[in-house]
């Protein structure tokens, strides 16, 4: 019978419970809500932005191959995914500055600024930079290799891009070919439905990163106001330098430009 080979499956193996419940060790020695509760968003994050890493790769393969439909299901499922990373700020939010800075000094200097999969995302949408590779990956295994590689592979951007020219929809794919055709589509979307659904998701996926990172900076300096940040960053201030980058510029130039 089909699935009999899978009769002993359980639950807890399945998902790998005993691992991945083991995997919460707080430096306080676990008397804290709160340190536990931070590891378990910063962890369900990084889980989350695995997903987002695996569609967006979706998306700018199947965009690259000129077939548009998967993609908007790819980026319907990161928008989702969007709003649940909302909702971990708001746990995070839920802590009282007291009970983070009891555990803060035993976090050394780790910091978020090291999440390599958070910059993963930056480079797979399109926001490279080489300057970002050492400080980000240089503690964590594989880390290096795994930014070097996205670094080097083409983005979401550049397929898009190649969708446009494929089109006939932009004369060429320098930065002024590229702007005029977004704008005509933005400008008339039943001239090409289907691309224009995908501009359109991609702008709002880049505006849903934004504000992730504002509501990140909001929780930040809820908890430790304007103090520096832990791994040698400025803290807040730069949380909130980062707040108005852009994957996709010329998509926020069409709107200027209409």
């Amino acid at each position: 019978m089909a699935g009999d080979e899978n009769k002993d499956v359980t639950y807890a193996g399945y998902l790998r419970l005993g691992t991945l419940l083991d995997q919460q060790r707080p430096l306080s020695g676990g008397d804290s809500a709160d340190e536990l509760m931070f590891i378990v968003a910063h962890q369900t994050c990084e889980l989350w932005f695995k997903v987002v890493l695996r569609e967006l790769t979706a998306v700018r393969d199947s965009v690259a191959g000129g077939v548009i439909e998967p993609a908007l299901l790819a980026l319907r499922r990161v928008a989702a995914v969007q709003h649940v990373l909302l909702d971990e700020i708001a746990v995070l939010e839920s802590m009282q500055p007291g009970g983070f800075l009891a555990f803060r000094d035993l976090l050394g200097s780790a910091s978020g600024y090291e999440s390599v999969q958070y910059r993963e995302i930056e480079f797979l949408a399109g926001a490279k930079d080489a300057a970002t590779i050492d400080p980000t990956a240089g503690r964590q295994p594989g880390g290096r290799e795994a930014l070097e590689h996205r670094y080097a592979e083409p983005s979401v951007w550049d397929a898009a891009v190649s969708l446009l020219v494929a089109r006939g929809l932009a004369a060429d794919s320098s930065d002024a070919g590229v702007r005029a055709a977004v704008t005509a589509v933005f400008a008339d979307p039943v001239r090409d439905f289907p691309v224009w659904q995908l501009l359109r998701g991609l702008l709002e996926f880049d505006a849903g990163e934004a504000i992730w990172r504002s509501r990140h900076t909001q929780m930040a300096e809820l908890m430790i106001g304007r103090k520096p940040g832990t791994g040698g960053s400025s803290g807040v201030g730069y949380l909130a330098s980062r707040v108005d980058l852009r994957y996709f510029p010329v998509l926020w130039d069409a709107a200027s430009l209409l």
